[in-house]
């Protein structure tokens, strides 16, 4: 129903907000410019026959040129940091030449982390960076149980840094993108380094109000074994992880990596990757055996997929 849906929004704004981020609130219009700089792949805006200024000519593609507007009028008046969100809809024409087709509208989430961070007692300031906003996006989907992944993407939107960019994924499907901002763009706007995230909230919001249901904990021991790939230096953990899952191993609880290591003893162009893999039942204490066999198994697709060897 459309009031849980706009219940689920109100609970995502005061996610952020309880953690220290502000809420922005801007113009649903926006430049031609602006959106030419952060239009989504395939996007075509969608014109106003009368606008109230020059900079109001369209019908916005994303809410992140707006935010770096709140950062840039907040440098302007000597503030060190920002921390914001936008939950709003954006715009496009549709596909369909014809003038009575329906504008294409949805909601979605758009983050800006910049500046320097917030003094704490436990030490002095420091820039915000790429994780502290990765952190602040898994942090919204384990509290809300949405499972979003990050991927490194084959080719990163223009306004995003190359090398500083991840595709974040729900249920299998691209769901957008955080990073940041595409250097070049932060010197033509004169903004400095921010990091932005911009999410497809449609995908998601029906679930935010769905509770979870609670999984007893096992009374049993659980068994850890540790795992470590020679892989291709370009083939990102994640993918590892999700050869592993797709398996489906019995009494397999999770995955994590916890070392990436290229160097002295690791060929050129190639990078060890070492894993944790978690076993437990709520029946019993598993057997050396059938943890074993486990292991084998996700060896081999890992060995198999991705032509890594297993280090020793």
């Amino acid at each position: 129903p459309l009031w849980d849906l706009h219940a689920a929004a109100d609970r995502v704004k005061a996610y952020f907000s309880d953690r220290g981020c502000f809420e922005t609130r801007s113009y649903s219009f926006a430049s031609a410019e602006q959106n030419a700089a952060f239009a989504p792949a395939g996007a075509i805006p969608l014109k106003i026959s009368n606008g109230l200024t020059q900079d109001m000519q369209e019908m916005r593609l994303s809410t992140l040129p707006h935010l770096l507007d709140a950062w840039k009028r907040n440098q302007v008046r000597q503030a060190p940091s920002i921390r914001a969100f936008e939950f709003a809809k954006v715009y496009q024409a549709h596909p369909a030449s014809s003038p009575k087709a329906p504008a294409l509208e949805k909601n979605v989430l758009g983050i800006i982390f910049a500046g320097q961070s917030i003094p704490a007692w436990y030490g002095a300031t420091r820039a915000f960076d790429f994780y502290d906003l990765k952190g602040m996006v898994e942090g919204f989907s384990d509290d809300f149980g949405l499972g979003l992944t990050f991927i490194r993407p084959q080719a990163a939107p223009a306004h995003f840094h190359p090398g500083m960019c991840a595709e974040v994924r729900y249920r299998g499907k691209a769901n957008g993108y955080l990073g940041a901002l595409h250097p070049a763009l932060a010197g033509r706007l004169e903004v400095g380094t921010a990091f932005l995230a911009e999410l497809d909230a449609d995908a998601w919001l029906g679930a935010i109000g769905v509770r979870s249901k609670f999984k007893p904990f096992s009374i049993f021991p659980h068994s850890e074994k540790d795992l470590a790939f020679v892989v291709d230096a370009q083939v990102p953990a994640a993918k590892v992880v999700d050869e592993i899952q797709a398996l489906k191993l019995p009494n397999l609880v999770s995955v994590k990596v916890f070392d990436v290591y290229a160097g002295k003893g690791i060929p050129k162009g190639k990078k060890s990757l070492a894993f944790t893999l978690r076993f437990s039942s709520p029946e019993r204490t598993l057997t050396d055996d059938e943890v074993s066999a486990a292991l084998a198994r996700a060896v081999d697709r890992v060995s198999t997929a991705l032509g890594a060897q297993l280090r020793s």
